[in-house]
């Protein structure tokens, strides 16, 4: 367990540098990918960082189910954005 909780305190401070370098790049303007659906908003930064996340810790973690907020069809062409 402690394992486990090392690497999403690892990763949830990176996913913060990250999501403040790409709202940064993007200066100020924000892509809502699907504003139309009702799903409520979801950013390219929301499905980039949830596509490292759970990357990562099914890297580190073989066997780990991992469910996050973005449906896995909008997010798994993204590269993840760190490894392991």
């Amino acid at each position: 367990m402690h394992d486990i909780l090392v690497a999403c305190v690892h990763l949830a401070e990176v996913s913060g540098k990250i999501i403040r370098d790409l709202q940064d790049s993007q200066k100020g303007k924000v892509k809502y990918l699907n504003k139309d659906t009702g799903a409520g908003p979801v950013t390219e930064a929301d499905l980039k960082i949830q596509r490292t996340i759970e990357h990562n810790l099914k890297e580190l973690f073989p066997g780990i189910t991992v469910r996050g907020e973005e449906d896995p069809s909008m997010y798994m062409k993204y590269e993840p954005l760190i490894l392991p």
